[in-house]
């Protein structure tokens, strides 16, 4: 494995450490976790740098999802935050990333904070991919 990719549930504890109470729960996550791309992706019996790249290019997929660590305003109370978007055309989860920073990040905290939520911070980026056939209606 290359020095920036780790098993998803180290980073996990890690995060449980540093923020004590915080309980992760795990289905959330993807099997890997890049540093510094900060996705969680899956890899199946290959290098896990290529898988990461191979996600990264895909233009198939069917959301991509933001995870954030939050807080509670009144109790003070720790969680993780799934934030799920439709990719615009054929967007990447790489070019996804990007617009999320510049223009969807800054929405979202003000969303969180409407709700009485406190951002704490992005843990990072993920994906759902499409499965079987899906039918749209065009009505």
């Amino acid at each position: 494995m290359s020095a920036g990719v780790i098993l998803s549930n180290s980073y996990l504890e890690e995060l449980e450490r540093e923020f004590r109470g915080l309980r992760i729960p795990r289905y959330k996550f993807r099997g890997f976790f890049e540093e510094e791309t900060r996705v969680f992706f899956d890899c199946e019996g290959g290098d896990p740098v290529a898988c990461l790249e191979h996600v990264l290019g895909r233009s198939d997929l069917r959301d991509f999802v933001v995870l954030l660590l939050t807080k509670e305003r009144e109790s003070g109370n720790l969680g993780v935050l799934d934030v799920s978007y439709r990719p615009l055309g054929t967007e990447t989860l790489r070019h996804f990333m990007s617009r999320y920073q510049t223009q969807l990040e800054p929405a979202v905290k003000m969303s969180l904070m409407m709700g009485g939520l406190e951002y704490q911070r992005l843990i990072g980026f993920s994906y759902e991919e499409r499965k079987g056939i899906e039918v749209v209606s065009r009505g």
